[in-house]
């Protein structure tokens, strides 16, 4: 990892427990087990959904196994991409405190496990200082992920959106995510049309920055040469 763009690299939207680790928040076993046994096992097939935008979360939700996306769908079908959720993480609990209406979709995009803790069990969780600090920090990482693509939106060019979440998911802690890391995902995350990540994803290649194969995901070839495409 670049130290000097270790804040970068922590606005990156899919939140892991070794990002959280990073920023000092951490469940240990013991942690996870008393989750568990306060919690509700439920299993989710690919492509479904746990909740929808307009909903509320009534339950504090760990993610055992699988990977989750949070989205907004638009009413003629567009889907803007907020973060991923792998496993380790809790899902959807900033919504899970505040009891409003969510303003997104949480899909699984593979067989999931998740474990479903009811608010009744709130005061327990709270006695746990290890599990309110992960909690924190979670919340917080999503909400600068958030943040940070709304500088996107308000500050950056649609290219420089484009390489700067090029950049963040080339990291080798997102290795498990790359199979998702299509031309179409980047669009989402960006929050621009695939054209255009089509279009800037030549202009990297034919600087040796990117490699496109006609099938698989996206390879980031000189993540340096990629740093200098935008500013943080």
């Amino acid at each position: 990892m670049i130290d000097q763009d270790k804040p970068l690299l922590l606005s990156c939207p899919v939140i892991n427990a070794d990002n959280l680790a990073q920023m000092g928040a951490a469940l240990n076993a013991e942690d996870v087990a008393f989750l568990k046994s306060l919690g509700k096992m439920k299993k989710f097939a690919k492509d479904s959904v746990f909740v929808y935008s307009g909903e509320t979360i009534d339950h504090l939700v760990y993610l055992e196994t699988g990977l989750v996306r949070m989205l907004a769908v638009g009413e003629d079908g567009s889907e803007k991409t907020y973060s991923y959720f792998t496993p380790g993480c809790f899902i959807g609990e900033a919504a899970f405190f505040h009891r409003q209406p969510v303003l997104f979709d949480l899909r699984f995009l593979e067989r999931s496990t998740i474990y479903l803790v009811d608010g009744q069990h709130l005061t327990q969780i709270l006695q746990r200082p290890s599990i309110v600090q992960y909690l924190l920090v979670s919340v917080s990482l999503v909400s600068r992920t958030l943040a940070m693509q709304i500088g996107d939106a308000a500050f950056r060019t649609t290219e420089e959106k484009v390489c700067r979440t090029l950049f963040c998911l080339s990291g080798e802690e997102y290795t498990r995510f790359k199979p998702f890391f299509t031309h179409q995902e980047i669009a989402d995350l960006a929050g621009v049309h695939r054209v255009t990540v089509t279009n800037t994803l030549a202009e990297l290649k034919k600087e040796g920055i990117v490699s496109v194969p006609l099938r698989g995901h996206i390879r980031v070839l000189d993540r340096d040469k990629l740093r200098r495409y935008f500013r943080i």
